[in-house]
C-alpha cells in the first residue's frame, strides 16, 4: 500500500506529441523518407519518456544502477520496462539514420507505434505522480507493518522502519530473515512519545494503532536482493 503521493509536473505529455507527428508521416503513402522520419519520432517519444522517468526518480543514485550502465538496463532491472523492443527500434531507426538503410515497411513501422503507444500508456502513471514510498501491513486491522521509507526526495536512501512483534526479531542472523544496521529499537510506547514531541512528526503515525510492548525497529538494508525487492515494491504501488 501507499499512503500518499506527489505530482510530477506536465512535461510527461510531451512524449505523446513525438507519437502523434509519427502516427501522421504514417497515414501518408509509404514513401521512404516519411518512414524514417516516423521511426526517428518514435525513438523520440520513448527517449523523452525514459529521461521524464529517470530525472523524476532520479534513478542513478538507486543501488541497481552502475556508471557503465546502460539507464534502459536499471529500468529493465526494477521492471518498468522490456528492453527487447526497445532495443529493435533503436537498432531499426540508427540504421536508418546513420548507414542510411532502408527503413521497415509501413506495416512495420506501424506496429512500433502501437508498441510505443502502449509503452507510454503503461508508464503515464508512473510518470504523472511520485510515491513517498510503499509500506506492507498484514492486514487491514493489523498494527503489524514495514515500511520502506526511500524515495527520489531523500535520494533513495534505502531505510526501513518496521513495527513488529518481539518474536518476530532476531539480534543474530537466522534463515529467512532480512539484516539491517545502524538501527534503532524502540518499544511501541517510546516510539510514540518521540512522535507526540514533534507536532510536525504526528502524521507519521500511520496506519493502525499499535500496541506498547511491540518493537519498532528503524535501519537500513543490507541486502541488496531484498533492496532491489523493495525497490520493484516501491514502482508497482505507483
Amino acid at each position: 500500500m501507499v499512503e500518499s503521493f506527489s505530482y510530477a509536473g506536465n512535461d510527461w505529455k510531451h512524449s505523446y506529441s513525438f507519437l502523434r507527428h509519427s502516427e501522421k508521416l504514417l497515414s501518408y503513402a509509404p514513401e521512404k523518407h516519411f518512414l524514417i522520419d516516423a521511426i526517428s519520432n518514435l525513438k523520440r517519444a520513448v527517449d523523452h519518456r525514459i529521461k521524464h522517468i529517470s530525472t523524476t526518480y532520479k534513478l542513478k543514485k538507486t543501488s541497481c544502477y552502475a556508471p557503465k550502465k546502460n539507464i534502459w538496463d536499471t529500468l529493465a532491472e526494477l521492471e518498468l520496462i522490456k528492453p527487447v523492443m526497445l532495443a529493435k527500434l533503436i537498432e531499426i531507426r540508427n540504421a536508418a539514420e546513420h548507414q542510411f538503410s532502408d527503413p521497415p515497411t509501413q506495416d512495420r513501422c506501424i506496429e512500433f507505434s502501437e508498441f510505443v503507444w502502449y509503452f507510454l500508456r503503461s508508464t503515464d502513471p508512473l510518470s504523472q505522480r511520485v510515491s513517498d514510498g510503499p509500506y506492507l501491513q498484514e492486514s487491514d486491522d493489523s498494527p503489524y507493518s514495514i515500511y520502506y521509507n526511500g524515495n527520489p526526495a531523500n535520494e533513495w536512501k534505502s531505510t526501513i522502519t518496521a513495527i513488529l512483534p518481539k518474536e518476530l526479531i532476531s539480534t543474530c542472523s537466522k534463515p529467512d530473515y532480512f539484516e539491517i544496521s545502524e538501527s534503532t529499537v524502540q518499544t511501541g510506547h517510546e516510539y510514540k512519545q518521540d512522535k507526540l514531541k514533534d507536532t510536525a512528526q504526528i502524521e507519521q503515525l500511520r496506519g493502525p494503532i499499535y500496541r506498547d510492548n511491540d518493537l519498532v525497529i528503524t535501519g537500513r538494508l543490507q541486502d541488496r536482493n531484498i533492496e532491489l525487492w523493495f525497490l520493484r515494491l516501491y514502482f508497482r504501488t505507483i
